[in-house]
């Protein structure tokens, strides 16, 4: 068996998006391949991290996904007694610095998330090969 790719990527989640958009920048040849027919509709990971967020920047696309999420809602925490506390999931004073550009988390489901990749990998030229049944 022969292949005409350097590279076969197995599973177009998140990590397989990102090695695929990695790989179509740098001119290497790959194959992306993905069982299910469609998209997974639901979400497995609903936040992204700060350093996630500066790959998202070298990969292009940072401004589409602060586009698509927002901040995390405040959390209410229920006390036995009855009462509950408001809190933010980050210290409401944390900002950007040099050494760390996105200084708090964004809110943003997966589904949405491989959405913008995916949109981005298309750009580049390429698509994902899947699986024919549904």
């Amino acid at each position: 068996m022969s292949f005409d790719t350097d590279v076969l990527i197995s599973g177009a989640g998140a990590a397989g998006l990102i090695l695929a958009i990695d790989l179509a920048r740098r001119g290497v040849s790959f194959q992306l391949i993905e069982q299910n027919a469609q998209p997974f509709s639901g979400s497995r990971g609903k936040g992204i991290q700060p350093r996630t967020m500066e790959i998202f920047e070298d990969l292009g696309v940072v401004d589409r996904m602060a586009a698509a999420g927002g901040p995390y809602p405040p959390l209410c925490q229920y006390r036995p007694d009855g009462t509950h506390k408001m809190s933010l999931l980050t210290e409401a004073d944390v900002f950007p610095t040099a050494a760390e550009p996105y200084a708090a988390p964004l809110m943003l489901p997966q589904f949405a998330t491989e959405a913008v990749m995916r949109e981005r990998l298309s750009e580049l030229g390429h698509h994902l090969e899947g699986s024919k049944n549904p």
